[in-house]
């Protein structure tokens, strides 16, 4: 057992020493790797960017295997710098310069994979102040409603390129979440930049203040039914003369509701002198739902 000990100590520094070797060897050796640079593009703050450009750059980068294995541990990646000079409203064309890579002198650009020439739209930098738009998405508490939302700030400045800020009418908010909400509450909500390049908002993000109410129901019954369009020289009879309906909305929207600001009406044009069963058309104040009439038709008689 000694003697096994004393032959393992020698073996496992000859192969220490032997993958030292291998790995020098090695690493002498020259190759070529794939490999991403970060882009930046430099350009007058009169201008806007609004076409999309690539975030990186793909090339071929060569080198010795000892300075590409520190490469490749390496975090930082110093970025390629574009620097166009005088700009101004127009489509441009750039090639990408190899010599404008910067590694260190052992490394080398062989190729660049990705397009060799980078194509750019640039138009007049403008701002305006737009409005902005809630989005929401689920539903409130089984019996609570949404009745009111409050934006603060209501409208925010957009910058970018002039020719697409002409077209964007709105901003909207990020859309927020209404789901088992029983009572009023307040959130800060980011904004989503309009469909295209060159886009800056400020500020990013806007206070949604929404109110929460409870659902009720009420009855309102002997509502007069109203003839639009009745028959010249006619004498025209419904039965029954009222009618009686069940209505539903938040509770604020429900203790404002009068009896005036329901219309019940039946529509009798085109119609000559018979007998009809006819169906009445009912509005209501926005909000305010119908869930239940009684009755439904109505007997018409026009002579």
């Amino acid at each position: 057992m000694k003697s096994f000990t004393k032959d393992v100590k020698p073996k496992i520094f000859s192969l220490i020493i032997a993958l030292i070797l291998w790995l020098h060897v090695a690493t002498e050796k020259t190759y070529s790797i794939k490999t991403k640079v970060p882009l930046v593009v430099n350009f007058p703050e009169d201008v806007v960017l609004i076409s999309p450009i690539p975030k990186n750059l793909v090339i071929e980068l060569s080198g010795k295997g000892k300075q590409i294995l520190k490469y490749n541990l390496s975090n930082d990646r110093e970025p390629y710098i574009l620097n166009p000079g005088n700009l101004r409203r127009g489509e441009y064309t750039f090639t990408i310069d190899k010599r404008l890579f910067r590694f260190p002198e052992e490394l080398k650009v062989t190729r660049v994979i990705s397009t060799p020439k980078l194509e750019m739209q640039f138009d007049k930098k403008s701002k305006k102040s737009v409005r902005v738009k809630p989005i929401f998405k689920n539903l409130p508490k089984d019996g609570y409603t949404k009745t009111e939302e409050k934006i603060k700030p209501s409208q925010i400045e957009l910058s970018g390129g002039r020719s697409l800020l002409k077209k964007v009418k709105l901003v909207e908010t990020e859309a927020v979440d209404l789901a088992e909400k029983e009572r009023p509450f307040e959130i800060f909500t980011k904004l989503v930049l309009p469909q295209g390049e060159g886009f800056n908002i400020e500020p990013e993000s806007v206070l949604v203040g929404v109110t929460i109410e409870r659902m009720v129901a009420s009855t309102y019954t002997d509502l007069p039914i109203k003839i639009i369009n009745r028959p010249k020289y006619r004498n025209v009879t419904i039965t029954p003369r009222l009618i009686k309906l069940v209505l539903s909305g938040a509770e604020s929207d429900m203790k404002s509701l009068k009896k005036e600001m329901i219309g019940v009406e039946l529509n009798l044009k085109g119609y000559t002198k018979g007998e009809y069963l006819l169906l009445a058309r009912i509005r209501l104040p926005e909000n305010i739902n119908l869930i239940d009439a009684s009755p439904e038709r109505f007997e018409v008689r026009i002579e």
